[in-house]
Parts: C-alpha cells; structure tokens; sequence
C-alpha cells in the first residue's frame, strides 16, 4: 500500500509520520543535551583535545608575553597559522591568554597556538 499524498487519507497519514519525526527530532535533541550537561558536570572535556600539552602551554603564554611572535611560536612547535589567527593589532603582554585556535573545519588541519587578550 503506498502512501497518495493527493487523497485525504494520504495527506492524514504525513502529517502523523511528520509529527512523530518532529517529536522524536525533540526528544534525540533533548537526550543529547541532558548527557552533555551531565558529561560537564561530571568534568568531561567537550570537544577536540588541545594539541599541546598544559607545559607547552604555559611556556607558549611565556614565551609570548616576552614577545614571541605567533609565527616564532608556530614554528617552535611544528604548527602553522590558520586565518583566524591572521595578524592583527599588537597585543597587551601583560594579559596575555593563551587558546587553541582551529582552522577551517573543511580543512582538518590540526590546531595551533594562537595569543589573545
């Protein structure tokens, strides 16, 4: 039997297979949400791990508020610059902040070190 959108009992029958697909669409979305807030409060990290180690890290935050360029930084750990680190106006070395910056998600290229204030 097959499904004839253009009869009464054919347009009946999607609008409840659309309905139980819009429900079952909440409740994947409200799963998914609570096992993530549980993983958070449980301490899980959420998303892809650093490609540095937390003493790279803090040698990075170093060596930049000494004046390292993001350039001299990449190099030294065998990174590249994506172009959401693209140079920009100097930044304030005495509140330098460290963070993984990614490149293009299409790309899949691998993080790198990037300073922030």
């Amino acid at each position: 039997m097959s499904i004839r959108p253009g009869q009464p009992t054919g347009r009946l029958m999607l609008a409840v297979l659309g309905g139980l697909a819009d429900v079952e669409r909440d409740l994947i979305r409200t799963r998914t949400a609570e096992g993530r807030s549980r993983a958070k409060a449980q301490g899980q990290h959420m998303g892809r791990p650093p490609s540095l180690t937390p003493a790279q890290q803090k040698e990075a935050t170093r060596r930049r508020a000494q004046g390292a360029t993001l350039q001299e930084l990449a190099d030294s750990y065998d990174r590249s610059i994506p172009p959401c680190a693209a140079p920009r106006a100097p930044l304030d070395p005495a509140t330098p902040r460290l963070f993984v910056c990614y490149a293009s998600t299409t790309a899949r290229r691998a993080p790198i070190v990037s300073a922030a204030s």
